[in-house]
């Protein structure tokens, strides 16, 4: 009984297809996807080596044109002081450590 029950899990010619259709709408959307993968993969072998970058590069009077002017500096930010290390309402100066005055 044990091999009875064996051969009906692991027989390949046993086994039953569930879906006996396949819907139309179900085969254009395959047909479309393989045409479309199909047609990309022409088109790149077709392609090889004709790329030219000149006909993607943008002139350097059109990118000035469209510049905006922008100015790179900015003034810096003002030294943190610790309101608890003032004396007299102005603050102390900052200890630079081993650098010279």
């Amino acid at each position: 009984m044990v091999k009875n029950r064996k051969s009906r899990i692991f027989n390949p010619s046993k086994r039953r297809i569930l879906r006996k259709q396949i819907s139309a709408g179900e085969a254009v959307v395959g047909i479309i996807c393989v045409a479309a993968t199909a047609g990309m993969g022409l088109w790149i072998a077709a392609q090889e080596d004709q790329f030219d970058p000149g006909e993607r590069d943008i002139s350097i009077e059109v990118l000035r044109e469209q510049s905006v002017e922008d100015n790179l500096y900015q003034t810096p930010l003002k030294r943190w002081v610790d309101p608890a290390q003032t004396t007299s309402g102005r603050p102390m100066a900052p200890d630079l450590g081993s650098f010279p005055e």
